[in-house]
């Protein structure tokens, strides 16, 4: 299995973003997808939520969420429709977005790597494409779980990163004594 199977956004953050769509008009939904060049799903199948939803739902399936490319444009459409709603908000005289929904949507894009500042643009980490072939090798949940981290820290962390990329160093060291049948201690840090 390699990372890039992953989806690189989570369904948390895509439906943070998904449950404030009853504040656009449906064509600017279709404006800012079409803008990134994904069009509608044809074989989308309706689901739960409001016409504005499903509008975003049917855009939102035709998005390979494993795929860098995509998921950057998808993020590009994200922003736009985060900071119109925002100028919406503040042209009907209110403060922008509530700051409770700006703080879930931090925490959403958080998770995945995203940072989400307070012009509200989103900002990922520049780790691209990081994979590793252990199709082959039992027990690699070490090495996925530490790719991962590497991939979420990126540049917006180094230090985090740093000692995640320690981390899968440690763990590829100790599948491959697993797979030759040497002695592994777990406590066993990297120098030994």
């Amino acid at each position: 299995m390699a990372t890039a199977d992953r989806e690189l956004l989570s369904r948390t953050a895509r439906n943070a973003v998904r449950g404030l769509m009853s504040g656009l008009v449906a064509g600017a939904i279709g404006e800012y997808w079409e803008n990134e060049h994904f069009a509608a799903d044809p074989d989308f199948i309706p689901g739960e939520g409001g016409v504005r939803k499903q509008l975003f739902d049917s855009y939102s399936a035709s998005v390979d969420w494993t795929d860098h490319d995509h998921v950057t444009r998808a993020l590009r459409v994200f922003e736009s429709m985060l900071r119109r709603l925002d100028r919406e908000s503040r042209k009907y005289g209110a403060n922008g977005l509530p700051a409770d929904t700006v703080a879930e949507l931090r925490e959403a894009f958080a998770r995945d790597g995203c940072r989400l500042d307070d012009e509200l643009r989103l900002h990922t980490a520049r780790v691209a494409n990081l994979v590793v072939h252990v199709d082959a090798l039992s027990e690699a949940s070490g090495i996925q779980g530490e790719l991962e981290r590497v991939r979420r820290f990126g540049a917006d962390y180094p230090d985090d990163a740093i000692g995640a990329a320690k981390q899968l160093i440690e763990a590829t060291a100790k599948l491959v004594l697993l797979k030759r049948n040497l002695p592994v201690d777990e406590r066993q840090d990297l120098p030994r």
